[in-house]
Order: C-alpha cells, then sequence, then structure tokens
C-alpha cells in the first residue's frame, strides 16, 4: 500500500528507489522503548507520510550488486546468471577492488549465505 503510494506520485522511480524512500524516512523509535542496537529494530518504524517525501533516495541497480559480489570475492559466471537476468552478460569485476564498489548499495550490514546449486 505505502510503495503504490509512493510510485503513484513519483512513477518514474525504481522500485530500489522507492524501497530506499521507504527505509530512510523510517523513524527508529517511533515512541516505543526498544534497544538502541540497529539490528534490533531494522529500518525502523514506517510512518505514513515519511516516504512520500523522503528528502533522501539511494537508487541501485544490477551493477551495483554485482560489484558488491565482486568486492566479498563471490563473483563467477554462475552468480552472474543467477543473481542477473537484467545485467550485461559481459560484466566482469572491476580489476580495482575497493570499497567505493559497495557505495551505492545503501546497505551496510549484509549477511549472505552461499550454498552451490546446479543449474
Amino acid at each position: 500500500m505505502v510503495a503504490g503510494r509512493v510510485k503513484s506520485l513519483n512513477p518514474t522511480w525504481s522500485a530500489s528507489a522507492i524501497k530506499s524512500a521507504i527505509m530512510t524516512s523510517a523513524s527508529y523509535s517511533y515512541g516505543f522503548r526498544i534497544s538502541s542496537h540497529t539490528l534490533v529494530y531494522g529500518a525502523g518504524f514506517l510512518t505514513a507520510s515519511g516516504p512520500l517525501q523522503p528528502g533522501l533516495v539511494y537508487k541501485t541497480n544490477t551493477i551495483d550488486y554485482l560489484n558488491y559480489l565482486c568486492y566479498v570475492g563471490l563473483h563467477t559466471t554462475t552468480t552472474v546468471k543467477v543473481v542477473s537476468k537484467t545485467g550485461p552478460a559481459s560484466f566482469s569485476c572491476p580489476k580495482d577492488l575497493s570499497p567505493n564498489l559497495i557505495s551505492n548499495s545503501n546497505y551496510p550490514p549484509k549477511a549472505t549465505k552461499i550454498r552451490e546449486v546446479e543449474l
């Protein structure tokens, strides 16, 4: 419902921009007493009007996620096929594997569980 309302006001926004608007405008407490540990409350508590005027929106794309996989050492041809149906088939990791590769992902705490699958 909220994502649909944000999309109706911003028809050119991608799904990642809408998600960012919702996450960056959330309140971390909303009047409740909660632990101060950020992993306890995630992005926060959603407000009805916050995402409609977020002020800050991060747009991510397939290349941003593929660069993240490169940075953490999980890039293979198979990974690209599984992760990306929209990314370029000729994608290869940049030679400079710096933290700047993941600066656009807007999700600092990430966990990845990998298991092998046959394609």
